[in-house]
């Protein structure tokens, strides 16, 4: 399961990385795969992937002035209205109110318009 998660820690920005590539890659079950990530990790796989993208951008929007898009996009996420309300959801602020409270950057605006 170590190689796995190595795996994952190195392919999360493949938008398209997913239980099936995963599994296939190791040529392991994905029913396997998803029970034994989960009893090892302690989250399933589809929220450990999550919580890498959403840790990256949250250090990406407070040490870039990047277009929120472009931060989405470089951690393998393509649906940025989507990934908007997830991260409302899990922080209570979203990415443009987060980026303005913890950036470096006095003149960013929050903005969170494609």
């Amino acid at each position: 399961m170590d190689h796995i998660v190595a795996f994952i820690d190195q392919h999360y920005v493949d938008h398209s990385l997913s239980l099936e590539s995963v599994s296939a890659a190791f040529t392991i079950s994905p029913s396997h795969l998803s029970r034994s990530f989960k009893d090892k990790v302690g989250i399933n796989f589809v929220q450990y992937i999550w919580q890498k993208r959403l840790d990256k951008v949250k250090e990406q929007l407070v040490i870039t002035s990047d277009p929120l898009k472009d931060i989405i996009q470089r951690v393998g996420y393509l649906d940025t209205p989507n990934f908007i309300r997830k991260f409302k959801k899990e922080t209570g602020y979203t990415p443009g109110q987060y980026r303005q409270m913890n950036s470096n950057h006095p003149n960013t605006e929050p903005n969170d318009t494609v």
